[in-house]
């Protein structure tokens, strides 16, 4: 018997709190709609919001956030400001982040021997330099964001942004930066101080980035389920069938029930029957189909339109509740606040 209160990924009620509401997809890529009250406990809402903050920056997903959007909390304003990193403009590698498929420049200067070149997009130069200068001189290295990159191992950058400071070094080479920040004096010491502007557009841009593959496929199986819960209850996400998908979201082992795999045709199919019913959407927008097949419930999710789904097997062994499942296709248009579920038959 399932109580009001019982979380869908813990099997739990007592001990929990329950005054928060899960997202189907995260606001971070879009999601508006919501599980019922009482599905997801605000432990669980809390830990999950952890792994969401790393997947909607550090993953694919998040890279074509910076670009198409959509913003902070799911605004549609603006998109999102990515994490500061390592970036390359016409060769030359810099401290940035990608915002509206546009590289920003955050102030830094580009320290080279006893040459220090000042390099930013902003026209506050004189300040940003002061800024800089004021804060090395601080020495809390303890607060500062080391980046390893391409770097030459000669050189390093110190870069400010929103009151934090981001030092970009080589690879191997951050304990010698480190042992020369201690002893920074100031940037006047410096022989030549140079000042060099940079063009945000007209610029062929490369970025690289690490993606956490467990953290990647937890949310993406956490998504997938939300919507299986969202459409079938919480009377049936809590039965025995998925207790081991469940193991694996709390252990972060998604990776061994999930696959990258190209669209499937189903996908096309059921993009088309969701138009056909009058259910226009953005190319850009989240898709997912659950769907059945011989014993084993699948879940795939694609985003953005991208050219692969992820592909969960939710469960292996669906015997005893097969008759109470569907096929069904969720749709998180986020670009046009639109999410939709359509039922459908085809297999």
């Amino acid at each position: 018997m399932i109580t009001e209160n019982m979380c869908i990924y813990t099997k739990k009620c007592e001990g929990e709190t329950f005054k928060s509401q899960e997202h189907i997809v995260p606001a971070s890529i879009g999601g508006k709609k919501k599980l019922p009250n009482g599905y997801v406990s605000d432990r669980v809402n809390n830990e999950f919001s952890k792994l969401e903050l790393n997947f909607a920056r550090d993953s694919v997903v998040g890279i074509v956030r910076e670009f198409d959007g959509p913003g902070k909390r799911g605004s549609l304003k603006q998109a999102s400001k990515g994490k500061v990193r390592e970036i390359s403009i016409d060769e030359e590698f810099l401290l940035g982040y990608m915002q509206n498929m546009e590289p920003v420049v955050i102030p830094q200067i580009i320290f080279a021997g006893m040459v220090a070149t000042f390099t930013s997009t902003t026209a506050d130069i004189q300040t940003d330099i002061n800024d800089i200068d004021k804060i090395l001189k601080e020495k809390e290295l303890k607060k500062y964001n080391f980046i390893e990159g391409k770097i030459d191992t000669e050189k390093y950058i110190v870069g400010l942004f929103k009151g934090k400071v981001y030092v970009l070094v080589g690879q191997g080479s951050k304990n010698k930066v480190k042992q020369e920040l201690q002893s920074y004096g100031s940037v006047k010491e410096n022989k030549n101080v140079q000042v060099h502007s940079v063009k945000n557009k007209g610029t062929e841009i490369h970025m690289e980035f690490q993606m956490d593959l467990p953290y990647f496929y937890t949310v993406c199986c956490k998504i997938i389920f939300n919507f299986f819960a969202y459409s079938f209850g919480q009377r049936l996400a809590c039965m025995g069938e998925f207790d081991l998908l469940r193991k694996h979201i709390k252990n972060r082992s998604c990776e061994e029930i999930s696959k990258m795999e190209q669209v499937p045709e189903v996908f096309w199919k059921c993009g088309d029957v969701a138009r056909r019913i009058g259910h226009e959407y953005d190319k850009s927008a989240h898709e997912i189909f659950v769907f059945k097949t011989k014993n084993e419930l699948l879940g795939s999710i694609r985003f953005y339109g991208l050219d692969f789904v992820v592909t969960v097997r939710l469960s292996d062994n669906i015997e005893e509740i097969k008759d109470e499942l569907s096929n069904c296709f969720f749709v998180c248009d986020w670009k046009k606040q639109n999410e939709f579920v359509v039922g459908m038959g085809v297999e």
